[in-house]
C-alpha cells in the first residue's frame, strides 16, 4: 500500500508542473461525450508532446499536435 501512494504523490508533483493554458481548435473534433466541436472553439490545454488532454467545459477532447493552436492567456490593452 505505501508502495501505491508513492506513485499517487509523484504523479500528482509531476501534474503541478503542467500548467493548463489556453487554446484553440484549428480542426474539428469530436469531444468523449460524442459532441462535435468546430475549429476555432476556445479550450483548456493540459500536458504536453504530440498529444494533449483539452476540455471545453467538462468535456474532454485527447488532441494531437495538430489539432489545435495555444494562445495568449491575456490580450494586450489596446487590442
Amino acid at each position: 500500500m505505501r508502495r501505491r501512494g508513492l506513485l499517487i504523490h509523484h504523479w500528482q508533483e509531476e501534474n503541478k508542473e503542467m500548467a493548463q493554458r489556453k487554446g484553440v481548435l484549428l480542426v474539428a473534433v469530436a469531444g468523449l461525450s460524442g459532441k462535435t466541436y468546430p475549429a476555432g472553439t476556445p479550450v483548456i490545454i493540459r500536458g504536453g508532446g504530440a498529444s494533449v488532454d483539452a476540455f471545453v467545459g467538462g468535456d474532454w477532447l485527447p488532441l494531437a499536435w495538430w489539432e489545435f493552436a495555444p494562445t495568449a492567456d491575456e490580450t494586450p490593452e489596446g487590442r
